[in-house]
C-alpha cells in the first residue's frame, strides 16, 4: 500500500510541475536559472574583450558588459536579441 501511495504522489507531482521540477516553464534561461546568475568576465588570465550581453534580474532587462573568453556563467549571451529571446519573461 506504500508504494502505491508514493508512486501515485511520485506521478501526481510530475504532472502538476511538468516533469520540470517547476510550475514556470516557459521553456527560456528562468527554469534552469541561469538569467539570475551573475555575469562574469572570466578568470584573470583570460585576456579577450569580446562584447556580451547579461540579463540584469534587478534592473529586468538585458545589459551589455565585456566577456574575457573563458570560464563564466550562463547569463552570457552573443547578441541583445539573444538574451532578450532568452530572459525577457523572468
Amino acid at each position: 500500500m506504500k508504494v502505491y501511495i508514493t508512486i501515485t504522489a511520485t506521478l501526481l507531482l510530475t504532472a502538476i510541475l511538468g516533469g520540470h521540477g517547476s510550475s514556470q516553464d516557459n521553456g527560456n534561461d528562468c527554469l534552469g536559472g541561469g538569467c539570475y546568475l551573475p555575469p562574469e568576465r572570466g578568470l584573470f588570465r583570460c585576456l579577450a574583450s569580446i562584447s556580451r550581453y547579461f540579463y540584469n534580474s534587478t534592473a529586468q532587462e538585458c545589459q551589455f558588459f565585456v566577456y574575457g573568453g573563458c570560464q563564466g556563467t550562463e547569463n552570457n549571451f552573443e547578441t541583445l536579441d539573444e538574451c532578450q529571446s532568452a530572459c525577457n519573461n523572468c
